[in-house]
């Protein structure tokens, strides 16, 4: 099999360029057909994954964050091999969530053992559907104020000078002083809730941004995770993310965790569409998730929790 490795340089506030550099000669040198590729943007980074995938038998690395991932994802779908073809990770992202996920540490030594001597297993993919827009994720999908706090760095470009985790929480700090919750109908599978929104997520990964906002979640799953929070202040916003960051939001009395194969929001107003770190949509009118479990074939290490039978 051979090993397609995409590799973003820009990834890790343009960092990455520097660590690849460190990282390639021993990456490469323990695998026998490798071929490197540097996409100059996002276009042509889904558009090399999708060549590579059409070709079957490979392996498509994503070298980057979850961004960087994502893409490589989408130029799967565009190529219709899902089933000829599998993904690896080398987690050079600013937090590395769905690394986590796999059971994989946040180091490239890590993600090459996984490569070396991992397992393939299928792991699951979310559908996020808006009026005039269809893109998929492995980690996670969101709307509402996570989404809206990426929002500010990747379309925004709010806070350049500032990097990593510290950006984020000013960026959130920043969304919260304009937040206003959503009025929405939810349906998950054939329950059907209301309430003013503040977060809507659904994925097979507990983490975004290194909240644990998921916490039921697991990428082996025959379902994904959803978590819904309504009907909140933004005194409670700050408790729910604090929770989040300690791994407590199931104690939040506002908060519904659940799994499901479906999710339909239909806001009275607009949300900001997120998927692993992507917007999608800025002004999203209806939002669906639909739940793709056991779909990607996926290197995994050697060690990563796989039910019986998945």
């Amino acid at each position: 099999m051979k090993y397609v490795f995409i590799v973003n340089r820009q990834a890790r506030d343009g960092q990455l360029a520097m660590l690849w550099e460190k990282a390639e000669p021993t990456i490469l040198a323990r695998l026998d057909d490798t071929q490197v590729c540097y996409p100059q943007d996002a276009r042509e980074t889904r558009r090399l994954a999708a060549l590579h995938a059409a070709r079957g038998d490979c392996c498509l690395v994503s070298v980057g964050g979850e961004g960087t991932m994502n893409l490589v994802v989408q130029g799967i779908i565009d190529s219709d091999a899902l089933d000829d073809v599998c993904m690896a990770l080398i987690p050079f992202g600013n937090v590395n969530d769905y690394a986590a996920a796999l059971g994989m540490k946040k180091t490239w030594q890590s993600a090459l053992e996984a490569l070396v001597q991992g397992q393939t297993r299928k792991v699951g993919l979310i559908e996020m559907i808006t009026p005039g827009t269809r893109n998929f994720a492995l980690n996670i999908a969101d709307i509402g104020f996570g989404a809206a706090t990426a929002k500010y760095h990747v379309i925004d470009r709010q806070l350049r000078w500032c990097k990593g985790r510290f950006k984020y929480n000013l960026l959130a700090l920043k969304t919260l002083l304009h937040w206003k919750n959503v009025p929405a109908r939810i349906t998950i599978d054939d329950e059907v809730l209301e309430g003013d929104i503040v977060i809507a997520l659904a994925g097979f990964s507990p983490t975004l941004g290194g909240f644990r906002l998921l916490p039921q979640a697991s990428v082996f799953d025959d379902r994904f995770a959803v978590t819904i929070g309504r009907d909140t202040s933004k005194r409670e916003i700050l408790k729910l993310l604090n929770a989040a960051k300690k791994d407590r939001i199931a104690q939040c009395e506002k908060v519904i965790l659940t799994k499901a194969q479906r999710v339909v929001v239909e806001p009275r107003g607009e949300f900001v569409a997120m998927v692993d770190g992507e917007i999608i949509d800025c002004h999203a009118t209806r939002v669906e998730f639909v739940s793709h479990a056991q779909r990607l074939n996926f290197i995994v290490p050697a060690h990563s929790p796989v039910p019986e039978g998945s």
